[in-house]
């Protein structure tokens, strides 16, 4: 459940007023990222691929949807690794720039196989 948390606080976490300091951003996905990792031996290590993917879509969504500088000082300030309080920061992410993460996630996955669904002909 807690990963669920650190992934939806990567998703929309990364809004600022303006972009003055892209290295934030940088800070904030590394925080995540090690957060994220905390949890990986408790599901598996296809995770650890999953998260690799996500990581790029996160500080891009940090910086083009200019997280605001509350949410990522909150996240550069949490030790690396803390679970607990990335969990306190996401409670700082707008819907709408959770909305926004998840949309970039969402376009990181793979689109599944479509089968036919027509009987044979007989």
């Amino acid at each position: 459940m807690r990963f669920g948390l650190v992934i939806a606080l990567a998703l929309v976490g990364c809004q600022r007023d303006k972009p003055k300091d892209v290295g934030d951003c940088a800070i904030v996905v590394e925080r995540v990222q090690a957060g994220m990792e905390t949890q990986v031996a408790k599901i598996g290590s296809d995770a650890r691929a999953v998260i690799k993917t996500m990581i790029p879509a996160m500080q891009t969504s940090c910086v083009e949807d200019k997280w605001p500088a509350e949410l990522t000082q909150c996240i550069v300030k949490s030790a690396p690794g803390d679970v607990d309080a990335l969990t306190k920061c996401n409670s700082m992410m707008s819907k709408t720039l959770q909305d926004k993460l998840q949309k970039r996630l969402m376009a990181l996955q793979p689109t599944p196989k479509r089968t036919s669904t027509v009987a044979p002909t007989q």
